[in-house]
């Protein structure tokens, strides 16, 4: 009888509901906090440069091709010039336009923190020296140069191509 009431009791348990335990859900979390904050200072690597007055002489050739005062700053100083003009009364009518003359000048800011140096760029473009003949002649150049005031920086590239900086 025992093993029956054994059997009786297993099974009684095994038939019986689980027990339901009741808890409190957790509580929502607490708002997020604002925190006002300065915006960030955003740095580029470049130290505040005065702006400097520089005087500017391109030579080609026999040629002065630009005399000019520029201020040069952070963002630094261009100049160009486009020109055309109809072929010499000689050449043939199909010759098309024959004097094409560009020039191309900047001068801007460089990356130095030490000492006052400058990204010179110049480009220059004449019409070929042969008579009636098409095409055109292109020299350029460019470089780092240190400016000091009061001294003046000669840079000379291919072609007669000479330029003269002075800072003031």
């Amino acid at each position: 009888m025992s093993l029956v009431l054994l059997f009786a009791a297993a099974v009684a348990t095994l038939q019986a509901p689980p027990p339901i335990v009741r808890t409190t859900p957790p509580a929502p979390p607490p708002p997020p906090q604002v925190i006002m904050a300065p915006p960030p200072v955003i740095t580029t690597g470049w130290t505040s440069r005065p702006t400097v007055t520089v005087r500017v002489r391109v030579i080609g050739g026999r040629e002065v091709l630009l005399a000019d005062r520029f201020r040069v700053g952070r963002a630094g100083a261009n100049y160009s010039m486009n020109r055309t003009e109809a072929a010499p009364a000689e050449c043939p009518q199909s010759f098309g336009d024959r004097g094409r003359s560009s020039l191309n000048f900047g001068l801007g800011a460089g990356y130095s923190d030490r000492e006052p140096l400058y990204r010179l760029s110049v480009s220059w473009a004449r019409a070929s020296d042969a008579a009636c003949a098409a095409g055109q002649r292109t020299v350029g150049l460019e470089q780092q140069v240190t400016l000091v005031p009061g001294r003046t920086v000669v840079v000379e590239g291919d072609g007669g191509l000479r330029v003269e900086l002075t800072a003031e």
